[in-house]
């Protein structure tokens, strides 16, 4: 933790100012040692998620040399890699059939649908992961279970439209939406007769 600076091709120029002599040195290399610096420090471990794939996949190697092994949460970020891109064609697998779904034509509803799905994927994605930090399920799992869950359902409902049956919870979303739809629109209305 010191700070070296490496010359070459040089001349050092001292004063004494006890005897006023003044002494001059030619050098081909000579290397300065400036001391210790405290204000350098070791480098901090970084956390998973700036590391490359290639160097988590390194840190697990290490980890499984250790007696203790390698950390959940480590498993845990590098199965992340592959599972949050993959949630676009989970999210795909439910938006078909959704789209396809003979709803009221509110605007809020296709909104309220499209949040729900996401507030739902979130809060799965955080029980998952949590379960899996805690060891109650596989860390695979704990990554990968809000994308299993979301394509299963994208699947069930899916073969619903296939069948060319309504799906109950989006009649009800939809006409949840639509009341509400109404709503504002006449609470706009009030406001406008009003003025």
């Amino acid at each position: 933790m010191s700070i070296i600076i490496q010359l070459k091709d040089g001349v050092i120029h001292r004063k004494n100012q006890t005897d006023n002599t003044y002494h001059m040195v030619g050098f081909s290399g000579y290397n300065l040692n400036l001391g210790e610096n405290k204000g350098i420090r070791r480098k901090k471990k970084r956390p998973n998620r700036e590391l490359y794939l290639g160097e988590l996949i390194e840190r697990i190697r290490k980890g499984r040399a250790t007696p203790a092994g390698p950390s959940v949460k480590t498993l845990i970020d590098l199965q992340k890699r592959f599972a949050l891109p993959a949630v676009v064609f989970v999210f795909a697998l439910m938006g078909i059939p959704l789209g396809l779904q003979k709803v009221r034509s509110a605007k809020t509803t296709g909104f309220g649908i499209a949040i729900g799905v996401l507030l739902t994927y979130y809060i799965l994605t955080q029980v998952a992961e949590m379960m899996g930090e805690s060891g109650v399920i596989h860390p695979v799992l704990g990554a990968w279970g809000a994308n299993i869950i979301l394509g299963l359902f994208g699947l069930f409902i899916l073969r619903k439209t296939m069948q060319e049956k309504e799906i109950k919870t989006l009649a009800i979303l939809s006409n949840t939406g639509s009341s509400i739809s109404s709503l504002i629109g006449s609470l706009f209305r009030r406001k406008e007769g009003k003025k």
